[in-house]
C-alpha cells in the first residue's frame, strides 16, 4: 500500500475539485504541468552538456600555461598531461 503525505493529499484533492469545476482548465494545466517538467529535463541536459564543455575548456587552458605557472599552482607538466588526457565527458 502507497503512502500519501498529507501535502500530497491535499494537491490531489485540489486537482480534483479543479477537474470537476472546469476540465478545460485542468486540461490546460495538466499540459502545463507536462511542459514545466520537460524543460526542467531539457535544462538538466543542457547544464550537463555546459558542465562538460566549461571542463573540456578549462583543461585546454591549463594545457597552454607554461612550466613557472604549473609550478606556482603546485602542477606538474605529468599531471597537467594526465589530467588533458581525460575525455570531456569524464570528471
Amino acid at each position: 500500500m502507497q503512502r500519501i503525505t498529507v501535502s500530497r493529499m491535499q494537491s490531489i484533492e485540489s486537482r480534483e475539485t479543479l477537474i470537476m469545476t472546469d476540465p478545460l482548465s485542468a486540461a490546460h494545466e495538466i499540459e502545463t504541468r507536462a511542459q514545466r517538467n520537460r524543460r526542467r529535463g531539457l535544462s538538466s541536459v543542457f547544464a550537463a552538456l555546459l558542465l562538460r564543455w566549461d571542463r573540456n575548456r578549462q583543461r585546454r587552458h591549463l594545457h597552454e600555461l607554461d612550466d613557472r605557472l604549473l609550478r606556482d599552482v603546485g602542477l606538474s607538466r605529468d599531471a597537467v598531461a594526465r589530467e588533458t588526457a581525460k575525455p570531456f565527458w569524464q570528471a
